[in-house]
């Protein structure tokens, strides 16, 4: 005679969180680094502008996580000389113009601008632009999030022709 042993009586709650942590712990190994939740929403732009002073805002942010996230500066990819400031805005709103600063109430000061969870954010640089073709790429959010300072690149670049 042959005696069969049943295995031992376990919750269905017990497998499926079992299931869930060998499923979550694996696909955590392989998912990108991305550390903060904020994200470019960025598009390339091509605008014309007169020399002078010169609102660029073409860089669009958004913040996709649970956390409120403050923004620290932006460095735009122009020469240090030329930038006059920066300013953000809640909301996507690209934009170009021959004044600096923004005359609209709702560009506020970037550093310390607060985007909370699941919102949008418009950076916009002022610039002393003079004739020529400007080309700003390479730019960078700077960012504190729970404690915690990160950078984030902006991937589409800004180009401004001056006349």
């Amino acid at each position: 005679m042959v005696r069969v042993r049943s295995l031992p009586q376990v919750s269905p709650r017990v497998v499926i969180a079992g299931v869930v942590i060998a499923v979550g712990g694996s696909l955590w190994a392989i998912l990108p680094d991305n550390p903060g939740s904020l994200h470019d929403a960025s598009a390339a732009v091509h605008w014309k502008v007169r020399h002078g002073d010169a609102l660029v805002a073409w860089a669009l942010v958004r913040n996709d996580g649970p956390d409120e996230i403050e923004l620290r500066s932006f460095l735009p990819g122009a020469p240090r000389s030329m930038v006059l400031g920066t300013e953000a805005r809640r909301g996507h709103f690209p934009a170009i113009d021959d004044r600096w600063p923004s005359p609209k109430p709702a560009f506020k000061r970037l550093d310390g601008f607060v985007l909370l969870p699941h919102t949008k954010a418009t950076i916009a640089v002022g610039l002393r632009v003079r004739p020529g073709t400007l080309r700003l790429e390479g730019a960078r959010v700077r960012y504190k999030q729970d404690g915690k300072f990160y950078e984030l690149r902006i991937r589409a670049p800004a180009t401004v022709r001056v006349r």
